[in-house]
């Protein structure tokens, strides 16, 4: 009686419960961003989306394939900018909202990605659901309702899960699976250059010496593409902070954990600017923690138990470093930075994966419930400290371009200088590659 009371319980907990508990979280993520998104450029959208498809549409064949790989700051957004004009096709004007919710689907896709390299064997369902209440929450609003963001950094780390979860595999031909995904993680984010070396040394580590040898060569190859005529940014000298040794690894540290203080700026909005260091010091205590459990991860071999867990948080902390060496001159608070707190959120995850698949069988269950009861709270503090500056940002983005469509002002809520932009909106209206469609005239 009771083995088949234990039975029926098993199957509503594997078959029902979870699986209703994992739509929750995904419905509640692409509901907010359908809530809280709006049909209003953001900075850089202005020069990667709506200037980019006025000068896309009146180019010839060679000169359209040079503007889809033309250089923006380090990277070569050729993802982003397919999707953008494939939206601008299939909708006859880009609508913001529309690019918004391709990112948060691809921000589901990359947990759904996270779920094919989880190992767990037993009960993985189940395991696998803190990885979503970690993940699907709003706290890096700036990779979510900023367009270009949002599919530069869900597309470089889908491309780079999914690359790696071939790369493991054993049998030889998956190199040439993995290679598609690779091009893709290159052409989405400059980080996803970091994929090439770590891959190679995931097959030389695992003793694929003929598939690292020609990954090494592909990567020669792909290299010499990104950097065909590549030049150093512009803000190179006001943000790059290569020689303050310091100063970089408490940027490295603070970005790392940067995901336990949930929400920076409504933290200084309540205790006041004067306890900025005291939060980024604490964010750098978490982020060394974090490093810790990771050099532990490197003595317990972890790289051979999950070759592509291990290896994507090595490429996690090298995104990190990279930003604080290219971005560190700015000042330790753009560690904080919402949009780099995905790098911090998703490492949070993997790192989670970690501790449950190197744990004991018999200590599982009642580090999971911990683990469990964290990320519930996680996820709704998350959402309580982040709705409140989402409405905001939605609000200012609206009054501006509302009161440009009035009066002409406004446009320095959304980008500057206000010259350039009004110039690049005027095209996308004439041109019929911008759509103000939902915008609230009267805001």
């Amino acid at each position: 009686m009771k083995k088949r009371e234990n039975k029926t319980k098993k199957y509503l907990l594997e078959k029902i419960i979870f699986p209703v508990l994992f739509i929750l979280p995904v419905l509640a993520f692409l509901g907010l961003i359908i809530r809280y998104s709006t049909n209003v450029p953001l900075a850089d959208d202005f020069y990667t989306i709506l200037s980019f498809l006025d000068n896309y549409s009146h180019a010839a064949v060679f000169e359209k394939i040079a503007l889809l790989f033309a250089q923006h700051n380090e990277h070569r957004l050729v993802f982003n900018r397919l999707l953008t004009v494939a939206a601008d096709k299939l909708s006859g004007g880009i609508d913001f909202r529309l690019l918004l919710l391709l990112g948060g689907v691809l921000i589901i896709i990359l947990v759904a990605s996270l779920f094919l390299i989880f190992k767990e064997k037993k009960e993985k369902i189940k395991y696998f659901f803190p990885v979503l209440l970690i993940i699907l929450q709003p706290q890096y609003t700036g990779a979510i309702f900023w367009a270009t963001s949002a599919l530069q950094n869900a597309g470089v780390l889908v491309f780079t899960a999914l690359c790696l979860y071939f790369l493991e595999q054993k049998r030889s031909s998956d190199v040439f699976r993995a290679l598609p995904f690779a091009v893709l993680a290159v052409f989405s984010a400059a980080n996803g250059l970091f994929l090439l070396p770590v891959g190679a040394l995931l097959y030389f580590m695992t003793g694929r010496k003929l598939e690292g040898t020609f990954w090494l060569a592909f990567s020669g190859l792909l290299l010499l593409l990104y950097f065909y005529s590549y030049t150093l940014p512009a803000h190179a000298g006001a943000y790059y902070s290569l020689t303050g040794i310091f100063n970089s690894a408490l940027f490295f540290l603070t970005l790392l954990g940067s995901a336990f203080l949930v929400n920076f700026r409504l933290l200084l909005d309540i205790f006041g600017r004067g306890f900025a260091n005291y939060f980024t010091g604490l964010a750098a205590f978490f982020g060394s923690a974090m490093l810790a459990w990771i050099i532990f991860l490197v003595k317990r071999k972890y790289y051979e138990k999950n070759p592509a867990v291990f290896y994507f948080i090595v490429i996690l902390l090298i995104t990190a470093l990279a930003t604080a060496l290219t971005r560190g001159g700015a000042g330790i608070l753009q560690a904080m930075t919402s949009r780099y707190r995905i790098i911090s959120v998703l490492m949070l995850a993997l790192l989670y994966i970690s501790v449950l698949e190197q744990a004991a069988e018999r200590k599982k269950a009642g580090l999971f419930r911990v683990i469990l009861t964290a990320a519930a709270v996680f996820w709704i503090v998350s959402y309580g400290m982040n709705i409140g500056e989402i409405s905001a940002c939605k609000t200012n983005l609206e009054k501006g371009i509302s009161s440009w469509m009035k009066n002409g002002q406004g446009l320095e809520l959304l980008n500057e200088p206000v010259s350039e932009s009004d110039a690049i909106l005027k095209r996308a209206l004439e041109n019929g590659h911008y759509n103000l469609s939902g915008i609230p005239v009267n805001r």
